[in-house]
């Protein structure tokens, strides 16, 4: 049922990055877990222009992707590149096909999708259909998937509903991530006129603070905040007698404001914050 299926099993970054996908084939991986690196290299995969750098060349990475991986790894490495569906066991022997009658059936499939594409290209691509309710990153997947059908808005509405409750997961996963929390504490200093730099054990005080309004009670240590930071580009100065600090150069609240749009940080979203 899917444009040039390739099934595969024991998938990992390294060996996924090795394979040829310059006739953009339709990868069905089953396996029980997924590594959070081979998780990133799929959900980058579903871009036109992505490449990877391999052996000194640049290697084409595009192609269409579905898993079918244990409940306990999907709960472990959330994304919003694609749909999650829950499958649990069947309670009946699905019916066995001669390999002649899935031949047929695939061939009557193909022929109909690539029938499809032909006549359905144009009006895809001058699709309107738009969910501006759902965040940014699901937005993204919801639209692009929509436009699919867009002489069916009954099918068009079923995504939204689909994809309504993963959205709000991913919305409360994110209120609480450690990287996005830390970037809107800094990103509330950078709105302070007077502000100047910002102490690693202020910022994990309020990053605690912050964390504890919405739910979640959660010890930080200072020496992890200063690592992540230091991860998302934002590097500290040598420590004096209050320890260590960030300073809200120019460069840096640039940099902050960046962050915030590229993680969706809720008080970009909410309005809370104009961008600069």
């Amino acid at each position: 049922m899917c444009r040039r299926s390739l099934t595969l099993t024991q998938v990992d970054s390294t060996n996924l990055s090795s394979l040829s996908l310059n006739w953009q084939p339709t990868l069905l991986i089953q396996q029980p877990t997924l590594s959070a690196s081979t998780q990133r290299l799929l959900s980058a995969v579903r871009y036109r222009k992505i490449h990877i750098l391999r052996k000194g060349r640049l290697q084409g990475m595009f192609c269409a992707v579905a898993t079918f991986t244990d409940i306990a790894d999907v709960r472990g490495h959330k994304t919003s590149s694609g749909i999650h569906v829950p499958m649990g066991p069947a309670f009946r022997e699905p019916e066995h096909l001669s390999d002649s009658q899935e031949e047929k059936i695939a061939e009557t499939l193909q022929a109909k999708l690539l029938g499809y594409r032909l006549t359905s290209h144009r009006k895809v691509v001058r699709s309107t259909f738009d969910v501006p309710q759902f965040s940014l990153k699901m937005r993204e997947l919801a639209r692009s998937m929509g436009r699919c059908t867009p002489e069916s808005p009954e099918l068009q509405q079923k995504l939204v509903h689909v994809l309504s409750q993963q959205d709000a997961e991913i919305n409360s996963e994110r209120r609480t991530d450690l990287n996005t929390i830390l970037v809107e504490v800094v990103l509330a200093g950078c709105h302070e006129a007077s502000q100047q730099h910002l102490y690693i054990g202020d910022i994990t005080r309020d990053a605690m603070a912050l964390l504890e309004d919405r739910g979640e009670r959660r010890h930080v240590e200072a020496r992890e905040v200063g690592a992540r930071l230091r991860v998302l580009g934002l590097s500290t100065e040598p420590r004096d007698s209050k320890g260590f600090r960030l300073r809200l150069s120019p460069l840096v609240r640039v940099r902050v404001h960046e962050l915030a749009y590229s993680l969706v940080a809720p008080t970009i979203e909410s309005g809370a914050v104009s961008k600069h």
